[in-house]
């Protein structure tokens, strides 16, 4: 499921190199396939069969809309996943998308004792890597790392980590890649956003299809200035409804309009991250 946006967990970076980006780089990211999550959060009935889940039929028309407007995008996903959908997840990947990691079962991961974040950590790496590229990307559920994540994440090969924040940057040996609640779909679909909705001015009330289109159709023009770097989340457990999709493919297209006009890059996330690594070391 997605994180609880009434928490105020934004990522601290002490140390951060500035991202030279000029056009605006945008990243379209997708979170959570199948049952994991609710696996995860204990809320799965044990009577229902795994490997059925309804958001494995959303996720053939993301991949559509995205193709449509000729978008790579990065879907962050549960590594439990891989012995459950690995022909959907090495179909992600051979669509040119990248798989990064999201936990094993969707556990939040700032609170984690040290010992099970390695394990999960090795377990959920080694499980991905059996059937797609090994992720080089890390998104913590709940946006919250640990004091220890940064280094058992070098050590498991990733090169960056997406948090929830504001900033882009290079700290040590990984490229850090935020995103902002604002910015991820949640926040206008999932009634447990609505104490962030109210903080922010709006009603508690989940908005609408329309309203995201718009909302997000702003954050694309903040996007395309200089020195932006913006990230998107969707997840396919919220898309189920045509609407949803609709205004899924209307960001997107928006993006490609953006893009055409030279003011704006699409880019994978570990592509981005890779970039930044780079000029950091020169």
């Amino acid at each position: 499921m997605v994180s609880d946006g009434n928490r105020k967990s934004t990522q601290t970076v002490a140390t951060i190199a500035p991202v030279d980006a000029a056009p605006g780089i945008l990243c379209i990211s997708i979170d959570n396939i199948g049952e994991a999550a609710e696996m995860g959060e204990g809320t799965w009935d044990e009577g229902r069969p795994i490997g059925e889940h309804f958001t494995i039929e959303i996720v053939p028309r993301m991949l559509a809309i995205l193709d449509r407007h000729a978008t790579k995008a990065t879907f962050f996903v549960e590594a439990f996943n891989a012995g459950i959908y690995p022909d959907l997840l090495a179909e992600i990947a051979a669509r040119g998308h990248e798989v990064g990691c999201h936990a094993w079962q969707h556990e939040h991961w700032g609170s984690l004792e040290p010992a099970a974040e390695r394990e999960l950590l090795s377990r959920s790496t080694a499980a991905l890597a059996g059937v797609v590229p090994s992720p080089v990307g890390f998104r913590p559920p709940g946006g919250q790392l640990t004091e220890l994540s940064a280094g058992l994440l070098v050590e498991q090969g990733y090169r960056y980590y997406s948090p929830a924040g504001t900033r882009a940057g290079v700290e040590g040996d990984l490229a850090v890649l935020p995103f902002e609640w604002p910015t991820v779909d949640a926040f206008y679909y999932a009634p447990l956003f609505g104490g962030l909705r109210e903080e922010r001015g709006l009603p508690a009330e989940p908005s609408t299809a329309a309203a995201l289109a718009a909302g997000f159709g702003e954050r694309l023009e903040e996007a395309a200035r200089p020195g932006q770097v913006t990230t998107l989340v969707f997840h396919p457990m919220l898309l189920a409804e045509d609407d949803r999709l609709e205004a899924f493919g209307l960001v997107l297209g928006r993006a490609a309009e953006l893009a055409a006009t030279g003011s704006l890059e699409r880019m994978r996330m570990g592509d981005l991250a890779e970039r930044m690594l780079a000029r950091s070391g020169d």
